[in-house]
């Protein structure tokens, strides 16, 4: 007998994680568990060590843990055996592994058990609400997370192909979430063959510049950014960026399908320009085209669209920096039939046809169990769950099936009822596959071949979701890592499912979205973390926010909330006192915007070079949203030359603003001085813009007051530090991946 440790681990090590199930028993769930159970309880040592290592009910299989300790397995310095136990109020222990648990801790501690010893203490016993993701994540989390309290990380190993397969899925979700990637033991013939997750899947760098196209930020594949940088699509990129900052750089004009292009491509990032453009686009691009075409028929029928003064006050709101719903005026764009939908020019280079607006589908991946056919009309509970609940998410469910010839017939089924439904889903029969580990490769090889064949163009969708523990293990597990792979490709977020009863013995199923977004953890933080840098560098906050907050709660979580104080409008709440008291910024509610104007302007200065358009309109819509229209210190009256309160630079921004190929007061202004409409402008000068912004916070600081004093220069920097060091920190992460 092999003693693996001489005395128990305190802090790190190697840990076996296991949970405990009907297989160790070498039998399936029920009745005959039960039985067998009390049976080991009753037996003497040896008796019980002969049942705990044979599996006379499972021919061709091992004992889990046989395998777990076979020849050449690795010396763990503490198991940790996770057992389910009565909850309170509950009678009947049937089905519960708790005793079962004690039986194996007592083996391994005592004369030994599998070929292997363990000292006192070194196995632990872990209860966990159920065998289910919900029941296991919580306790295997929080118990390694003090584990890693005491010292290094550990490393963990887990058992995977005996016992529940949602219980197995949440030992690995809780495992990645303490801040551990686990291996899995892959439970093939007579041992456990180890695989760690992310050595499965492609390195960060491999789908980076997917991921930069499809959210339309080309700074990064101009610059080279990327380790494959391709010299030969520079020219289309640049194209792609200038037509962006609106600088027409390869055409006589700005019209109107440019204009459209820009504001859909930037209408998701929620900042002032996208009002401007949306206003721009609207009043003196889409009407005036109608208007021309046919004497003006077509542009009064446009201009009566119901959903038009919504998306109009909502684009005013937006552009004067006001708090707006920014999804009205993309469910109106969304309704307008002659608006491009993709990039030809990019899909040309050999990309998805990624939507402007997004693809509100959602790729369901199923490996299928055996459902119940029973009857003329069979009910398929899991499938009406996995629909409902895509439809409360905002998605329209594409569901890819993955069957044996065993399973092959509900698969059958789940197609004729996704059919009949009232509202059709598109639900079908991926392909038919192995269900041994041995597999493995053969499954992923052939649902990769499968997904990208589908005539549905599945790399447009805008999330994949993978159904953890039903089917088959060797299935289950082949589709998350290329579900996973998929997304990564597609460049949108995977999520993980959990399709369970929604009682023990109900008919009804219940269907749980994994909030905490774990699987980034392992694959797609990288990604999200460097289209979030690029939207920083271009101040796209909200942007930025939006990408943070689809990765893993551990790591982009946080920095998503301090990238919300680079916002540039909105309530003060999104300063936290201690970063306000860190900066030594007092914590009123009331003059909090009004002391922070001279820091954002010089948040936004910081785009004078690369987006000079953008640095002027993003200024002057703070300045008029922060201090109003009208009124003695509102900022027309700083723009007024008539007035007291005149501030030069006020007037230069306004000007700079109205000049703009986004601003719908352009046209009247060149129409109002007989100037010719079609001229390209041209943005101010880096330099221009720079004394201009720092002439502003100077004269605003001589006219505005905060209790009697003018603005303050004090805190001119806080936000463009806070902006560097989080530029920093996302830099490392995406350098460490």
């Amino acid at each position: 007998m092999t003693i693996i440790s001489e005395q128990p681990s305190t802090g790190a090590g190697h840990v076996l994680v296991h949970m405990v199930g009907a297989a160790d028993l070498g039998t399936r769930p029920g009745p005959e568990f039960t039985k067998k159970l009390d049976e080991l309880v009753a037996a003497d040592p040896s008796e019980a060590a002969r049942m705990l290592t044979e599996s006379a009910d499972l021919p061709g299989n091992q004992v889990p843990l046989v395998a777990v300790f076979a020849d050449g397995a690795p010396r763990y310095d503490r198991v940790i055996l996770v057992v389910t136990s009565p909850r309170a109020g509950e009678i009947s222990p049937s089905g519960h592994t708790f005793r079962l648990g004690e039986a194996i801790k007592k083996g391994l501690e005592g004369d030994g058990l599998y070929g292997v010893g363990f000292p006192p203490e070194s196995v632990e016993l872990l209860k966990a609400g159920g065998p289910d993701i919900a029941g296991v994540r919580t306790v295997i989390g929080k118990r390694l997370s003090k584990i890693r309290g005491t010292g290094a990380a550990p490393r963990v190993d887990i058992p995977y192909g005996g016992g529940a397969a949602n219980a197995a899925i949440g030992l690995v979700v809780g495992v990645i979430e303490s801040g551990v990637e686990p291996r899995l033991l892959l439970l093939a013939g007579m041992a456990g063959k180890p695989i760690l997750l992310s050595h499965e899947l492609p390195t960060p760098h491999e789908n980076a510049d997917r991921w930069l196209v499809r959210h339309r930020f080309y700074s990064s594949m101009i610059n080279g950014d990327r380790d494959d940088s391709d010299q030969d699509g520079n020219e289309l990129w640049r194209s792609r960026l200038n037509r962006q900052i609106l600088v027409a750089e390869t055409t006589d004009d700005f019209g109107e399908e440019d204009l459209a292009r820009v504001l859909l491509e930037r209408i998701d990032r929620r900042e002032a320009v996208d009002g401007f453009l949306f206003r721009a686009w609207l009043k003196e691009a889409r009407t005036r085209s109608l208007a021309d075409r046919d004497k003006p028929t077509a542009a009064l029928d446009f201009l009566r669209h119901p959903q038009l003064r919504g998306a109009e006050n909502a684009a005013k709101d937006l552009s004067h920096g006001k708090p707006t719903d920014p999804m009205i005026i993309r469910r109106f764009l969304e309704g307008q039939d002659q608006l491009p939908r993709f990039d030809e020019g990019i899909v040309d280079l050999g990309y998805p046809r990624w939507p402007y607006l997004g693809d509100r589908r959602a790729l369901i991946l199923v490996a299928m169990g055996m459902d119940r056919i029973e009857g003329d009309d069979p009910a398929t509970p899991r499938l009406d769950a996995l629909i409902a609940r895509a439809y409360r998410d905002g998605f329209e469910p594409v569901i890819r099936m993955l069957v044996s010839k065993e399973t092959a017939p509900v698969g059958r089924l789940w197609e004729a009822k996704a059919r009949a439904r009232t509202e059709k889903v598109d639900c079908r029969v991926l392909l038919e596959c192995g269900i041994e580990f041995d597999d493995l490769d053969d499954i992923r090889s052939d649902v990769w071949g499968a997904l990208k064949a589908d005539d549905q163009e599945l790399d447009t969708v805008g999330e994949v979701r993978v159904a953890a523990g039903s089917g088959r293990k060797p299935q289950g597990l082949g589709l998350l890592l290329t579900g996973i792979e998929w997304g990564l490709y597609a460049a949108c977020p995977t999520r993980l499912l959990e399709i369970r009863r929604a009682a023990p013995g109900s008919d009804e199923s219940i269907v749980e979205v994994d909030q905490n977004a774990v699987l980034s953890r392992i694959a797609g933080d990288s990604e999200l973390a460097r289209v979030a840098l690029s939207a920083l560098k271009c101040l796209d906050v909200s942007a930025a926010v939006a990408l943070l907050d689809l990765g893993s709660t551990q790591w982009l979580r946080p920095l998503s909330v301090r990238a919300r104080r680079l916002a540039l409008s909105g309530p003060p709440t999104v300063f936290d006192s201690d970063w306000l008291a860190s900066v030594g910024l007092p914590n009123n509610g009331k003059h909090l915007r009004i002391l922070l104007l001279r820091a954002r302007l010089r948040l936004i200065q910081t785009l004078a070079d690369s987006d000079p358009w953008g640095c002027a309109m993003r200024a002057a819509a703070l300045c008029e949203g922060t201090l109003g229209k009208h009124g003695d210190k509102g900022w027309y009256a700083f723009c007024d030359r008539e007035n007291p309160r005149y501030i030069p630079q006020a007037n230069d921004l306004a000007c700079y603003r109205n000049a703009s190929p986004a601003s719908h007061g352009r046209e009247k202004a060149l129409r109002k001085q007989g100037r010719d409409e079609r001229k390209v402008p041209k943005p101010p000068s880096p330099k221009k813009l720079r004394e201009c912004l720092r002439g502003l916070r100077e004269g605003l600081s001589e006219h505005v007051m905060v209790n009697g004093q003018g603005l303050p220069d004090t805190w001119d920097n806080v936000l463009v530090d806070e902006l560097e060091s989080l530029k920093r920190e996302l830099g490392a992460f995406i350098a460490s991946g």
